[in-house]
């Protein structure tokens, strides 16, 4: 079986994204009914506090990632002509 027709299809495409999309609702709604009362933190007692951490956090990475990128490594456009 070839992979690469799969993931080639946009409506396979399409319907793999939503499905992922359902499942991480799911696991957070499930997260709800969890019991909490061992909780350290007082983040932990919340519903979906790792789900929006993990998010926060990659966001954070991604734009020190992209600023220190800008900041360090890209050139002027008359870098090498000067």
């Amino acid at each position: 079986m070839n992979l690469e027709k799969y993931f080639e299809n946009p409506s396979f495409l399409k319907k793999a994204k939503m499905i992922f999309y359902l499942v991480l609702v799911l696991l957070v709604v499930a997260d709800v009914f969890i019991p909490k009362e061992h909780a350290v933190l007082f983040g932990e007692a919340l519903p979906g506090f790792y789900a929006i951490f993990g998010f926060v956090a990659t966001l954070l990475i991604i734009i020190v990632a992209k600023s220190l990128g800008n900041l360090f490594i890209m050139k002027k456009e008359t870098f090498y002509n000067d």
